[in-house]
C-alpha cells in the first residue's frame, strides 16, 4: 500500500494485453490505495505498442541476469522496495 504522504511514488501499472470476450472486475479499494494505472492496449495500433514496451517508467532496477535469483526472490517479499526489474542481456 502507498503511504499517504505526498511522496512521487508512483502507483502500480497494470497492463492488459489481449482480448477479452466477457467482463471482468478490478476490486476497487486494493486498486484505489495502491494508485492503480490500468492499460488496456490495443494491439494493431504502432503507438498502443510502442507505450506497452516503454517500462522505464516503471522500472526500478536494471540487473545482469546472474542476478536472476536474488531478484526474482527480492521480488516476491514485500518487504522489498523492489517493485519492478529489468535483465540487461548484453552489454
Amino acid at each position: 500500500m502507498k503511504p499517504w504522504d505526498d511522496g512521487a511514488d508512483p502507483g502500480a501499472r497494470v497492463v492488459l494485453q489481449g482480448s477479452y470476450v466477457d467482463a471482468f472486475s478490478v476490486p476497487y479499494q486494493p486498486a484505489f490505495r495502491r494508485e492503480l494505472s490500468l492499460h488496456v492496449p490495443r494491439d494493431i495500433q504502432p503507438r498502443d505498442v510502442r507505450s506497452v514496451l516503454d517500462v522505464s517508467s516503471v522500472n526500478s532496477d536494471v540487473r545482469p541476469p546472474e542476478a536472476a535469483a536474488e531478484t526474482y526472490a527480492a521480488l516476491a517479499e514485500p518487504s522489498v522496495a523492489l517493485i519492478t526489474a529489468a535483465f540487461q542481456w548484453q552489454s
